[in-house]
């Protein structure tokens, strides 16, 4: 499901996904107390020829079930990049390190943000979004992500 998200032109599944893992998960990410969900953005070209970023589209399914907003405005990817696919661990976090930038605030009433991502391999990107969005004075930033791929 997620090649066909990430590369068969679906972004329906994402919104599928999203919804299925936030009902799955729904008692847990309640008890966390999520203000808004901030999808992992990805760079404008990559954008145009996919047609869609796969991160939002999971965003946008688990805001259904959890009455959370997604802001897209808040997180925002500087430049785009080779696919990560190839990359070990210390190129992925070599190459991903400044790609992200904060632009904009969080409103007063946010103060925990979900960082929402499609698969987690090494942390290199979780952990350069987290490090622009722990910019933001006072915010508790969690990772929620659909797949895990170890190895």
């Amino acid at each position: 499901m997620l090649y066909q998200l990430k590369y068969k032109h679906s972004p329906e599944v994402g919104v599928e996904l999203g919804k299925l893992f936030a009902r799955d998960q729904l008692p847990l990410l309640n008890a966390l107390g999520i203000d808004i969900l901030v999808p992992v953005p990805v760079h404008k070209s990559k954008r145009r020829i996919r047609g869609y970023n796969q991160s939002e589209e999971i965003a946008k399914g688990m805001s259904e079930i959890l009455h959370v907003p997604v802001e897209l405005g808040l997180l925002k990817r500087a430049r785009g990049g080779k696919s990560q696919t190839t990359k070990n661990r210390w190129a992925r976090a070599k190459s991903i390190s400044t790609a992200f930038y904060t632009e904009g605030s969080v409103a007063k009433a946010c103060y925990h943000v979900a960082l929402v991502d499609d698969v987690f391999t090494t942390g290199a990107t979780a952990e350069a979004c987290c490090k622009e969005l722990a910019k933001i004075k006072d915010l508790k930033i969690s990772v929620l992500c659909l797949a895990f791929a170890w190895g």
